[in-house]
């Protein structure tokens, strides 16, 4: 198989990945892309990425302190992989980075190639849950620790009602009754609105 041939089929390798990346220089310049991240570029930048291109000029202003210290941490033979939110011209979305020194055949250092892969939909779908576990343990927390407090009073007063007293003291228990029932029935709405609020999000 000729060169071209191989470059051709690197190229049809590269644009039929759904992940976006870009193959730098040393010095920032663009050594080749894929179809996908011409075309994220081109939805942030409006520009058209090209070939020789400096890829610091593709950067947003939010992401530069974190893009330079990538790049440099690469060149100097590291491999990293995290996420970050992209919040760009209103275009919010979240994506998985991974960023790896590259190296020609007899294993000099080429450049840094980097791989962003859009996780918008797992990622907010991972925040919903959080959101959701932590709402349903504030839900736990009223259920053992706020609900108690009306319980044990209900509970005691009753006590007291069995004990026998002068009819003037039971009036005024069972005022405390009905107040106590008011406090444990607040708290129960209470935990049934922040269920339903929880799963229907």
């Amino acid at each position: 198989m000729s060169p071209e041939r191989s470059l051709d089929y690197a190229q049809m390798v590269l644009d039929n990945s759904s992940d976006a990346i870009v193959l730098m220089g040393l010095d920032y310049s663009v050594l080749a892309f894929n179809q996908s991240i011409q075309d994220t570029l081109k939805i942030y930048s409006g520009r058209v990425l090209k070939i020789g291109d400096d890829y610091k000029s593709f950067v947003t202003e939010q992401d530069k302190d974190v893009f330079f210290d990538i790049f440099q941490r690469a060149i100097a033979g590291e491999s990293i992989q995290f996420e970050r939110h992209s919040d760009h011209k209103g275009i919010s979305i979240w994506f998985e980075y991974r960023i790896n020194p590259t190296y020609d055949k007899e294993k000099h250092l080429l450049g840094v190639c980097l791989r962003a892969k859009n996780i918008d939909i797992r990622k907010k779908m991972e925040i919903k849950i959080q959101e959701q576990i932590h709402e349903l343990q504030e839900i736990a927390r009223i259920q053992s620790h706020e609900i108690r407090r009306p319980l044990a009073n209900i509970l005691g007063l009753l006590e007291l009602l069995e004990s026998g007293m002068p009819e003037d003291k039971i009036n005024e228990i069972h005022s405390y009754l009905k107040e106590s029932a008011k406090d444990l029935d607040l708290l129960v709405c209470e935990i049934v609105k922040r269920t339903a609020i929880s799963f229907s999000k």
